[in-house]
């Protein structure tokens, strides 16, 4: 077993106010009830993100990729030099509440039947829940019922609402 217990991939492109909020909220914010290395990955950024990474959070792994290649594989460069036991896919422009890291890895330590998990996410202008954190399998259905806004027309009707579990 790895001694690091959760991997954070951070992708990041031209966001080095929300990274630096980022990573300021997962340094400090009591998470270390845990062994977790933090991995920037940095998609060509041409805003001095990288360099606010090097002098503020040496701790941090960082990735210069450099061209921007993407969500997929941009995380999939963080993802291949991870050595916890879990890995969190991160986007530059969260904040993470004290204590839900912690929170997760003892759900997914005590739930030996999930294989991936995700908390609740919040609007930070709204306090609701982020639609986009429980969406559905993508099918053409439910695609076509969430944009032509048949799940809100028959909301009752679980085959309409595909789009978001």
């Amino acid at each position: 077993m790895s001694p690091i217990k959760l991997s954070v991939v951070v992708l990041s492109y031209n966001t080095e106010e929300l990274l630096k909020n980022c990573l300021s909220c997962l340094t400090e914010n009591g998470e270390l009830l845990f062994s977790k290395e933090i991995i920037v990955v940095d998609n060509a950024s041409s805003d001095g993100s990288v360099e606010m990474v090097k002098k503020e959070f040496p701790e941090v792994k960082l990735i210069i990729s450099p061209t921007n290649s993407g969500y997929a594989a941009g995380n999939n460069l963080g993802i291949k030099i991870a050595t916890g036991e879990y890995v969190l896919l991160l986007n530059s422009d969260t904040t993470v509440p004290s204590g839900t890291l912690v929170y997760m890895a003892k759900f997914m330590d005590e739930s030996l039947d999930v294989g991936a998990s995700t908390c609740f996410v919040e609007l930070v202008k709204t306090g609701q829940l982020d639609p986009s954190c429980h969406r559905g399998f993508p099918t053409p259905w439910a695609s076509f019922c969430y944009y032509a806004k048949l799940d809100k027309l028959f909301s009752r009707w679980p085959s309409f609402g595909g789009y978001h579990l």
